[in-house]
């Protein structure tokens, strides 16, 4: 398949499928850029995520974590528009997409805010990125269930939604005690994301 065609394949991909897409690889460069940067003490069990933001722990990498946190932030808020793709005649899931949304939303807002107000910042930035993980909580809670009444949602994505709310509820109930916690709250909230996304790309949403 030519570069031309495989363009044309991914531009009739649902828009959230696209999104995910556009996230997945850019967040990955930049992280891995600001952990390099970093330099070898960084350690995936004992430093957060917002210590590679942090200029103070991070003085030539934490921008790229902070560009990657608020690029994944407003790209998500189309991945979530267009979860209307999973809209039907049901009235309770058409109701459940927009709360999704609305949280979805709510989700990138704290995203942004917490790498524009980094670790350095720590009032303003434990703020947000509480809102951030919050609303991630209420998402992975909602939205499993809510697919449910989708016919084309697969059954088996729910499997690594309940993970990702187990690390995610322990993580908010230990006040982020444990780093590596959050590096697997993390991976496997966007794998959820992810798996929708491929969800509606296969179903042809």
């Amino acid at each position: 398949m030519s570069l031309k065609e495989k363009l044309k394949t991914f531009r009739a991909w649902p828009l959230s499928a696209q999104v995910i897409t556009i996230i997945i690889p850019v967040f990955i460069i930049l992280v891995v850029t600001s952990i390099l940067l970093f330099g070898p003490d960084f350690s995936f069990i004992s430093d957060h995520m917002s210590t590679l933001g942090a200029q103070g722990a991070n003085p030539q990498g934490f921008v790229y974590f902070d560009v990657a946190c608020i690029i994944t932030g407003i790209l998500l808020v189309p991945y979530f528009l267009g979860l209307r793709r999973w809209r039907t005649e049901d009235r309770i899931l058409n109701f459940s997409i927009y709360i999704i949304m609305g949280i979805g939303f709510i989700a990138c807002f704290g995203i942004i805010m917490q790498a524009i107000y980094r670790a350095d910042f720590w009032p303003a930035h434990f703020y947000y990125s509480a809102i951030h993980w919050v609303a991630d909580v209420f998402l992975l809670l909602i939205a499993p269930i809510a697919l449910l009444r989708a016919k084309k949602f697969y059954r088996p994505i729910i499997v690594v939604g309940l993970i990702a709310t187990v690390f995610n509820v322990y993580y908010i109930a230990t006040w982020g005690k444990d780093a590596w916690i959050e590096w697997i709250t993390a991976i496997s909230t966007l794998l959820f994301a992810v798996l929708i996304g491929a969800n509606m790309v296969k179903e042809k949403l």
